[in-house]
């Protein structure tokens, strides 16, 4: 059985350097005055072909990197909550270079994280476990982890 927050694996690098973009761009925000005390900007880069596909993709972080440099990066996924529409905005590329297992390992860690965030966001450790668990089994199916004897 899988249990959340019991695993090396659980604070896979995808989470680890997301998390470190999240504590250092994070605005933080005085609840009772609402002050902005710090803000930061994500830049995404997104070089297509003709046909529109992603020759390469680079981000930076403003408070990572130093003016102008930009990491490369195979693939991304960015969602968001739209206030008003109540509705997640999604973006979704990879590169041509992108090969399935990489994709595969993406994936695996992009669920992995996505328990590790609702745990965080809605202390609902029953259900964090449950995505967990079936991180755990994509990863398996995939060959990203070795599955359990």
């Amino acid at each position: 059985m899988v249990r959340f927050g019991t695993n090396v694996q659980d604070h896979d690098l995808f989470t680890v350097v997301l998390w470190r973009i999240f504590q250092r761009n994070v605005t933080p925000v005085n609840m009772e005055l609402n002050e902005i005390a710090k803000t930061s900007d994500i830049t995404i880069r997104v070089s297509l072909d003709k046909d529109r596909v992603p020759l390469s993709i680079a981000w930076r972080a403003s408070d990572m990197h130093p003016e102008g440099q930009l990491e490369e990066c195979k693939a991304m996924v960015v969602a968001l909550f739209d206030k008003t529409h109540r509705d997640t905005l999604r973006i979704d590329l990879w590169t041509k270079e992108m090969q399935v297992q990489e994709m595969d390992r993406f994936v695996y860690q992009i669920l992995n994280s996505l328990s590790q965030s609702y745990l965080r966001a809605t202390h609902n450790k029953d259900l964090a476990e449950e995505i967990a668990k079936f991180a755990h089994y994509f990863g398996e199916k995939t060959e990203v982890v070795p599955k359990e004897v």
